[in-house]
């Protein structure tokens, strides 16, 4: 239904976000009353309060001006945090993301940009938080598939973190933009031009089949010959760095190792009472996640009685110093003889 209240006017409004109460519109529209020197009316942000059912509480952005666009705001979700849309001056291409913090009076701090890790000399647009913090933006600047692409980042880690491309279906040839997920981050809809659609930009429907990864995630499993896992047992994994960590594995036998890539692997494995293994690994590259499983042989151990004599008159010789060698495994042991 239409919202009741005083935000809509004759030109575009949209995107808008919400808070988490639903009580505060964060609404994109047409600076209609100021138009730059050129006569191009650009993109506006305010914020639109709910007072009994009703839009009518509206405070313009303070950064918004009319040489230059200010949209698609978004909200964190505890609400401390604007993340906005601009082509104002001083970006790194024709359009930034840019933040801005909530100070203790409320109002809004100044405009920040997401730097080199976020913005390219391309367009960086339609930013979106989800409720477990990670960022989602479109952009033609990264590497793509074609057009603008979503792509994904935790906010906090942004600095840190490889951004992701989201990939196909939910990024195609065209334009792809828009994403918002619901609550419990399994459901959503994105906006495309793609082939095959209705009109322009349509909207698409989408379903989370598994939580995105920002890591590498290496699953290792160990078990015994009969296939029951093995907890307390000690993995050590060395890079071609030299590089050594160290997990003990849990009641399932497994460990997880992450990282941002997972180098070739040399990977260690001892438990008491079983015969040591060691196997190299290479993760896939083209994989965000994999597992590996290594079976232990249960050790024999060894019992060798021998009684040496005298080959001429059989008499029991004391002190002899026997080397005995296995060969799988290997193994080099001595012992003497007693009287």
């Amino acid at each position: 239904p239409r919202p009741k209240g005083k935000i809509n006017k004759k030109y575009h409004e949209g995107p808008a976000s919400f808070n988490s109460d639903g009580t505060c519109m964060i609404l994109t529209r047409v600076n209609y009353k100021k138009p730059d020197t050129n006569g191009i009316r650009n993109l506006e942000l305010v914020e639109v309060y709910k007072r009994q059912l009703r839009w009518d509480s509206i405070v313009p952005f303070h950064l918004n001006n009319a040489a230059y666009s200010v949209g698609h705001g978004v909200l964190s979700a505890d609400s401390k945090t604007l993340v906005f849309t601009s082509d104002m001056p001083g970006g790194f291409g024709q359009t930034d993301l840019y933040m801005c913090v909530r100070k203790a009076d409320k109002t809004w701090g100044e405009a920040i940009n997401l730097g080199p890790e976020i913005n390219t000399e391309g367009r960086e647009m339609f930013p979106y938080i989800n409720s477990q913090g990670i960022f989602f933006f479109s952009s033609d600047g990264h590497a793509g598939l074609g057009g603008l692409d979503i792509f994904a980042v935790p906010f906090e880690k942004r600095k840190h973190t490889k951004i992701k491309n989201l990939g196909t279906p939910v990024n195609s040839r065209g334009d792809d933009h828009g994403i918002i997920l619901n609550a419990s981050n399994t459901q959503g809809f994105i906006s495309s031009n793609r082939e095959g659609g209705s009109g322009d930009d349509d909207i698409y429907g989408l379903t989370v089949l598994k939580p995105i990864r920002f890591e590498k995630r290496l699953t290792i499993i160990i078990q015994d010959s009969k296939g029951m896992p093995l907890e307390h047992t000690i993995i050590q994994l060395k890079t071609l760095t030299g590089t050594v960590v160290s997990y003990t594995t849990d009641s399932k036998g497994q460990v997880v190792y992450t990282a941002d890539e997972i180098p070739p692997l040399k990977i260690s494995v001892s438990k008491t009472d079983f015969l040591d293994v060691e196997k190299q690994y290479t993760f896939n590259p083209e994989s965000d996640e994999a597992q590996t499983q290594i079976i232990l042989e249960k050790n024999p151990g060894y019992s060798l009685s021998a009684v040496i004599k005298n080959v001429k008159d059989q008499a029991v010789l004391e002190n002899v110093k026997i080397n005995i060698q296995l060969q799988n495994p290997l193994m080099v042991d001595s012992a003497f003889t007693a009287s």
